[in-house]
C-alpha cells in the first residue's frame, strides 16, 4: 500500500454527514424530552388525584365516627375526636396528612357543574392565592355542601398537570351527598 492510498482512505467526514448525525441526535433528544415531560405530568396528576382520594377517605371516616362530614380544614386534620363524637377513648379513624395543603378559594353561589359556579380564576389563583402547578402535587381545594354547621358532603378539586389547568369537573372527587348539581360553599379554616 502506497502513501497516496493511505492519505485517500483517511479523508474524514463531510459537513453533510456531520449535519445529518447532529439532526438525528436532536430529533432523538426532542422525543426523549417530550416523553419525559408527559410521564412527569401524568405522575404529578396521579399524585394529586391520590391526595384528593385521601381527603375523600378522611371525610368518609369522619362521617362514620361523628355522623356528619368535616366542616373545616382543622376537622380534616384532626379527625373526629372523642369530644365531637361523645364516645370516650375514641381515636380518629383517619386524618388528612399535614403535607397536603388545603386551599379555601371563595365559593360562588348557585348550582351547576360543581364548583363551576366558582370561577376558574378564583380556584387557579397565582402563588399561594389558589390552586396551581406551583403549589405542588399536595395541593387540593375543598368545598362543602349543606351548611357550615351541618355539612352533607363536599368536593375535592386538584390541579391537573397533564392539561396545565384546574382539574376538569368530570374528574372532581365527591363525597357524601355532593354531586355535580350541588351548591357548594367555602370550607371553614
Amino acid at each position: 500500500m502506497s502513501l497516496q492510498n493511505i492519505k485517500a482512505s483517511n479523508r474524514g467526514f463531510t459537513i453533510v454527514e456531520l449535519l445529518i448525525v447532529v439532526v438525528v441526535i436532536a430529533i432523538l433528544a426532542a422525543i426523549t424530552i417530550i416523553s419525559y415531560n408527559g410521564i412527569t405530568n401524568r405522575a404529578n396528576s396521579s399524585s394529586a388525584a391520590s391526595n384528593a382520594e385521601t381527603a375523600q377517605k378522611v371525610a368518609e371516616g369522619f362521617n362514620a365516627d361523628c355522623s356528619r362530614y368535616p366542616a373545616s380544614v382543622t376537622e380534616f386534620r384532626s379527625g373526629c375526636t372523642p369530644a365531637l363524637s361523645g364516645v370516650a377513648g375514641q381515636t380518629p379513624a383517619t386524618t388528612l396528612p399535614t403535607a397536603v395543603t388545603v386551599f379555601r378559594p371563595a365559593a360562588g353561589t348557585g348550582t351547576g357543574t360543581a364548583p363551576a359556579t366558582v370561577s376558574t380564576a378564583t380556584i387557579a389563583g397565582t402563588g399561594t392565592a389558589g390552586l396551581n402547578a406551583g403549589n405542588g402535587t399536595n395541593a387540593v381545594a375543598i368545598f362543602i355542601t349543606g351548611t357550615a354547621a351541618a355539612p352533607t358532603g363536599g368536593v375535592v378539586v386538584t390541579w391537573d398537570y397533564s392539561t396545565g389547568a384546574v382539574q376538569a369537573p368530570a374528574k372532581y372527587t365527591y363525597y357524601g351527598a355532593a354531586s355535580s348539581a350541588s351548591t357548594f360553599i367555602q370550607i371553614g379554616s
